[in-house]
């Protein structure tokens, strides 16, 4: 042999495709914040619920509002441990 590397075979090309991917680790900690924002946002308005005028309608918003924002986070969170192509 003349010291050439043979071809890569289709299957450790797709291998080399997989494993080189950069996790987003900014995305990802700024989904966990939003989860602990959500979180918190929603027990301090169920300390708050009792002073409302309709505290269920009031719950039934807040918990609408801390489910969509943990939602979005924990998407933010699967992206950006996918991570990007490299």
């Amino acid at each position: 042999m003349s010291g050439e590397y043979p071809e890569p075979s289709e299957f450790e090309c797709k291998m080399k495709v997989i494993i080189m991917r950069r996790k987003n680790w900014r995305i990802v900690i700024v989904g966990f914040v939003l989860v602990i924002i959500a979180v918190a946002f929603y027990f301090f308005m169920l300390s708050t619920a009792s002073k409302s005028n309709d505290p269920a309608a009031l719950m039934q918003t807040v918990g609408e509002v801390a489910g969509a924002v943990g939602g979005l986070s924990l998407v933010m969170i699967i992206i950006g441990l996918i991570g990007k192509k490299v």
